[in-house]
């Protein structure tokens, strides 16, 4: 069977090899959708074909690129634009959703029903691997996430190996960005630094000063257990507790 190049017109009608025609409605074998001669398809009814040839860049706008298709402006992907309330965009892989936008904006990886504005789900991790990844190759940086309220921001995540600036290389951390200040520090051996980044105890508490306010521990008065157990410090508004061997005894205060 012979080719025919079909050469749109401005005024709808098309040339297909010799003779101009005008169609309604066009249905062909293959289209080539990455070069048009001049002009544009046009047709009040639909325009189909059996199948397309080329990367489609005649059709989108955009530009063809190695790989998948540029554009050296902006690119829209868009649905649902009579936001009717249905409709969605929907990312696959080897036949499975991996990612949608629902109507409403909210973003769904590994499902399709998202809840909040970034919903990630899984129903199985292979060897319990994470959700989410946050990484950072700068050695001397950090692989942190933030979160900023109306007054204030908060930085958490770990300082990479050779992290200096603050101290806390390889230590999970939660920094006040308004204060500039490490608040805590969880370091490799698992010793928890609140107010000092270097912890030498399981729990390590910086140092008080005079002013109001500023104590490293502080009780608030309550009941005392009904049953006491060892170990156990207790302040009930006028006299500190402790319970050694399952009596509790009154801390005195020479």
């Amino acid at each position: 069977m012979a080719t025919r190049n079909i050469s749109p017109r401005a005024n709808g009608e098309g040339s297909i090899g010799t003779s101009i025609k005008k169609w309604l409605a066009g249905w062909f074998g293959t289209v080539n959708a990455t070069t048009v001669n001049t002009g544009a398809v046009v047709a009040t009814g639909n325009v189909g074909a059996q199948t397309f040839t080329g990367d489609g860049s005649a059709l989108t706008g955009i530009a063809s690129g190695t790989g998948g298709v540029i554009n050296t402006g902006s690119t829209t992907i868009g649905a649902d634009s009579d936001a009717n309330g249905s409709g969605e965009i929907a990312l696959q892989t080897r036949g499975t959703t991996r990612v949608t936008v629902l109507n409403d904006g909210n973003v769904g990886v590994g499902t399709t029903g998202p809840g909040n504005l970034l919903h990630l789900y899984a129903d199985a991790t292979p060897g319990g691997e994470p959700l989410l990844k946050i990484e950072n190759i700068a050695v001397d940086q950090y692989s942190q996430l933030q979160f900023t309220g109306t007054g204030r921001r908060y930085n958490i995540g770990v300082g990479n190996a050779s992290e200096s600036a603050l101290g806390i290389a390889n230590d999970f951390y939660i920094y006040d960005e308004n204060a500039a200040a490490v608040r805590l520090v969880m370091d490799t051996s698992g010793n928890v630094g609140i107010g000092t980044v270097t912890p030498t105890a399981a729990l390590h508490l910086k140092a008080g000063t005079a002013a109001a306010n500023t104590a490293p521990l502080k009780l608030t008065a309550g009941t005392n257990l009904t049953t006491p157990e060892n170990g156990a410090i207790e302040f009930d508004g006028t006299n500190l507790y402790i319970t050694i061997g399952g009596v509790r005894q009154t801390i005195q205060v020479v």
